[in-house]
């Protein structure tokens, strides 16, 4: 086995498009920019929450939000998106982890799609001469 075909950490570090769905399973026009799961930035923050939760206590780890921090996760696998608004009639807003944050805990729609797409490790491999092109491409999130 050409292991070589198996290397998902050039796409998970560049960033693969991801298009969301609404609510009923139809496409819409917005479009995020996700890191995988083996990218740098997500190994990083996966190294900080696990010294962070040694350092918590028990008592306030059996409070802890899962999916606030799953969200957290995700917020640090955004680097880009197109078309979200927050509103009718609002701009499309800049993509922060601030307000992926914000999109993910009030919209789990959305969360449960960039979770599923993030975990999969075939949406971050190198597309082969016979599959469609990925659209991936390099983009960096402020952190404000």
């Amino acid at each position: 086995m050409n292991l070589s075909k198996s290397d998902t950490s050039k796409l998970s570090n560049q960033g693969v498009d991801l298009n969301i769905l609404d609510v009923d399973g139809e496409p819409t026009d917005i479009t995020i920019t996700l890191l995988g799961m083996d990218s740098d930035a997500i190994k990083k923050h996966s190294r900080e929450e696990s010294r962070r939760l040694i350092k918590t206590s028990a008592a306030s780890r059996k409070n802890m939000d899962v999916d606030l921090e799953y969200s957290k996760r995700l917020a640090v696998c955004t680097i880009a998106w197109e078309n979200v608004c927050f509103g009718d009639d609002v701009p499309s807003i800049p993509c922060t982890y601030r307000y992926a944050l914000e999109l993910y805990s009030d919209y789990p729609f959305i969360r449960d799609q960039v979770a599923e797409f993030v975990e999969t490790r075939a949406n971050f491999l190198q597309p082969s001469t016979t599959s469609l092109q990925s659209t991936a491409k390099p983009k960096q999130v402020s952190t404000d």
